[in-house]
């Protein structure tokens, strides 16, 4: 982390001597990772990340509440997910008592080859379990989808899963940074509701979904000093990094550990504190931010959805490395906040439409 923050800085304190920045730190990549060796880092992230496993213990429970008496369901995962946590589903669907619901999997990815094993795994496992199985791959960036390629069947049961995807398109246009500050959630909002993020929520509307279940960090990391980005970057990726180490450590993967640490979280901490001119990316805001776009693109909280997912949030949490006394989760009506250490880390939020 210290190596992360370190570059950041250096980035940051040269950045006024245009012809050292540019020779130190060049604009054509560098050092930067490739478009693979960054999906690999992504989904070991994923694979890695206790919270994100919490997260997808709940993100599964909600949706086996959700479906419990549907037939066809329709799973989109905007491309933010592992495929573990889908052989998981397939081995829950599988202990129905009754008939076995038939499953279309729609997976947004940037590179289809990247998934060739994952396809060929849940294809393996769907077969041995004997529920019906459908995979559908749309090649695809999140910023570039079309709805259409989704191919939403009108007569499924229709749930999208968003984790760690959406913030990428918020601030696009017409976003006043200066009042997105702080944890509540600021009116001013609304009125720049033409951003990418929103336009696709109000196209969401139009595929009838029984449910959206949004995950994103809980964190403001989208303010306009500095010095805010700074503070607020410093003690979120303190519990992330060590988290994630602990993981390593407990599984034996630390070459995994290393490409996360390297093409991941540091390009994260860097687009965070160094990235002063042009967009950022890693656009990171609050629950409370996320309630008001969601509004006002039509949707409204699930409560009841968010109750049995805290609960087994929790009984995996204490086989966690530190167990409960490092990991929490909070519930509310229709969300929940995993935490690492009190410190409030990511949240799933559960919205169906009004």
């Amino acid at each position: 982390m210290a190596a992360a923050f370190a570059e950041a800085l250096a980035r940051v304190a040269i950045h006024p001597w245009k012809g050292v920045a540019a020779a130190l730190f060049p604009s054509d990549g560098g050092d930067a990772p490739g478009a693979w060796e960054a999906a690999v880092a992504r989904m070991n992230f994923l694979n890695l990340c206790p919270l994100l496993h919490l997260a997808a213990v709940a993100i599964n429970e909600i949706i086996l509440e959700a479906t419990m008496n549907d037939k066809l369901i329709q799973i989109v995962d905007l491309g933010g997910v592992h495929h573990g946590q889908w052989v998981d589903l397939l081995h829950a669907f599988a202990t129905r008592r009754e008939v076995r619901p038939c499953l279309r999997l729609t997976v947004v990815h940037e590179h289809k080859q990247f998934l060739s094993q994952a396809s060929l795994i849940l294809v393996s496992e769907s077969d041995r379990l004997g529920v019906p199985f459908d995979l559908h791959i749309v090649e695809s960036s999140i910023e570039a989808l079309k709805l259409d390629a989704l191919g939403v069947r009108s007569d499924h049961a229709v749930v999208i899963v968003s984790t760690l995807q959406l913030h990428r398109l918020v601030g696009s246009t017409g976003i006043n940074t200066a009042a997105a500050g702080g944890s509540g959630i600021d009116s001013s909002l609304p009125v720049a509701m033409s951003t990418k993020v929103d336009k696709l929520l109000r196209g969401f509307q139009l595929l009838s979904p029984k449910l959206v279940i949004v995950t994103e960090h809980e964190t403001h990391h989208f303010g306009p000093t500095f010095m805010e980005r700074f503070v607020s970057a410093l003690g979120y990726y303190e519990q992330l990094f060590s988290s994630v180490e602990e993981a390593s450590l407990a599984c034996c993967q630390p070459a995994e550990r290393k490409m996360v640490e390297r093409y991941f979280l540091k390009e994260e901490i860097k687009d965070i504190i160094a990235c002063e001119d042009g967009p950022r990316w890693a656009r990171h805001e609050r629950l409370g931010r996320w309630i008001v776009r969601m509004g006002a693109a039509g949707f409204m909280f699930s409560p009841t959805s968010s109750i049995a997912a805290a609960g087994r949030v929790r009984s995996v949490a204490v086989r966690l490395p530190g167990g409960e006394k490092r990991y929490g989760v909070t519930e509310g009506g229709g969300w929940l906040i995993l935490s690492r250490m009190d410190k409030p880390m990511f949240f799933v939020s559960v919205w169906r439409r009004k």
